[in-house]
């Protein structure tokens, strides 16, 4: 049997250089509990609900009483100003009196008095509202177009965006870097890792392990066809007088390595009657195999001509449609081509939305996925061998800061900035900066 081990435990703080000292964890208790005692509601969540007494239909049960509604006391109020016992002025009943006064003695008689519990604070916690007001239910249709007109602008310019002029551009766009080329530039796949990359495992070789593992599966493995016993340990007796009495038990084994976490790379290709947005980090639901879990993948370019001598592949903010894409997701390591699925949850749930189709392609963790920007400026005045270029920048210190960088134009022409005139002016007309 194969080490169960699915995760890595790094020690995360074996590169910290302080540690709080006794004081300080103490203030940080005291800062809790004060902060606890001043969040605390008045009533507490751990309080008995109250029993209130409803009057239902005979018959009702508590659940049922529960979802009346109480009415409104109006009706009430109103019969206490006439007359009592529908009696008029002289104190003699007419026949219309009479029959109210009966039906009235009839309904008494259909109902009763049960005790329900009142909704608590802890009966609900989240309170959810069927109806939006109409600020909220504005402001999400503002959201769901700012949704749709951000994918459809990534479709017609993308990677391009604007230079804030609140804000220097060089803090702005500090995390980026400007690269020649993609696939050349050389790129550390190890630098500003995330932390969850201490507890996944990689292959220094991912082919050759996967040829290795299903070789030896092939070899070792029962042949189809061939009756065997299987013994299962450590299950307790309640899993079989429960699941196998109506229906069958399934059992599926595993390859070396493939109850391991790590990063998983799918080539998926969008449905073509899929109209909605999917955007990256949207939650989805990833059928692989017989596995099935809920990802918020990232998506990459599907670079055809191989991964170049850095590995390094342009982020995709949307999953497209006509193009394939590679979608990255924390995942059990896997070997062989396997189908793969995403779909969307619906409101029904047995039929989901079914959003894309693949298969998968590796388990690399070293695959670096670069987010892109493009500046881009307007001409304001074109020379033989110059041009000015204006909305670009907006303050002197990111034209020198960015001196160095080549600037492209869509036309493949390339130049280099000369200097600051409170509009940008560079060597080729049309150019636009790259990171």
């Amino acid at each position: 049997q194969d080490d169960l081990t699915a995760e890595n435990e790094p020690d995360l703080l074996a590169n910290e250089q302080t540690w709080p000292t006794e004081e300080e964890l103490m203030e940080a208790d005291e800062r809790v509990k004060n902060m606890d005692a001043n969040d605390r509601p008045v009533e507490s969540f751990n309080s008995a609900p109250k029993k209130i007494i409803r009057r239902v239909p005979k018959g009702t049960s508590s659940y049922q009483a529960a979802w009346i509604v109480d009415s409104d006391h109006e009706s009430d109020e109103d019969t206490e100003d006439e007359d009592d016992d529908g009696v008029d002025g002289d104190g003699v009943m007419d026949d219309d009196d009479l029959l109210r006064a009966r039906k009235a003695q009839d309904s008494e008689e259909e109902y009763e008095d049960l005790e329900v519990e009142s909704e608590g604070p802890n009966k609900n916690l989240e309170v959810y509202e069927d109806e939006l007001d109409n600020e909220e239910e504005a402001r999400q249709y503002a959201q769901y177009l700012a949704r749709v007109k951000e994918n459809r602008d990534d479709m017609e310019f993308p990677d391009e965006v604007e230079a804030p002029m609140d804000v220097s551009a060089r803090v702005r766009f500090a995390r980026y870097r400007a690269l020649e080329s993609f696939r050349t530039s050389p790129w550390d796949p190890y630098e500003n890792l995330p932390l969850d990359y201490g507890r996944i495992f990689q292959f220094e070789n991912f082919r050759r392990t996967k040829n290795r593992v299903m070789n030896q599966a092939h070899e070792d493995g029962v042949l189809p066809g061939t009756h065997i016993n299987l013994y299962i340990a450590n299950v307790p007796r309640s899993v079989m007088d429960t699941y196998c009495v109506s229906r069958p038990f399934i059992v599926f084994g595993l390859l070396q390595y493939e109850h391991k976490m790590g990063v998983i790379n799918f080539v998926v290709t969008r449905n073509a009657e899929y109209e909605g947005v999917v955007k990256a980090k949207d939650p989805l639901v990833l059928h692989c195999g017989f596995r099935r879990f809920v990802v918020r993948p990232v998506f990459s370019q599907n670079t055809r001509n191989g991964k170049g001598t850095n590995n390094v592949h342009k982020s995709e903010r949307f999953l497209q449609q006509g193009r394939s894409t590679v979608v990255s997701v924390y995942a059990p390591i896997q070997f062989g081509s396997l189908p793969v699925i995403l779909t969307k949850d619906s409101e029904d749930v047995n039929s989901p939305i079914f959003v894309a189709t693949g298969t998968l392609m590796d388990a690399d963790p070293r695959r670096i996925v670069a987010k892109r920007i493009i500046l881009t400026g307007h001409p304001f005045k074109v020379n033989k061998r110059s041009a000015t270029i204006r909305f670009m920048f907006f303050n002197p210190d990111d034209v020198w800061y960015y001196k160095s960088v080549e600037l492209r134009t869509k036309h493949g022409r390339t130049g280099h900035t000369k200097e600051s005139l409170g509009t940008l002016v560079i060597s080729r007309p049309n150019a636009a900066f790259t990171s």
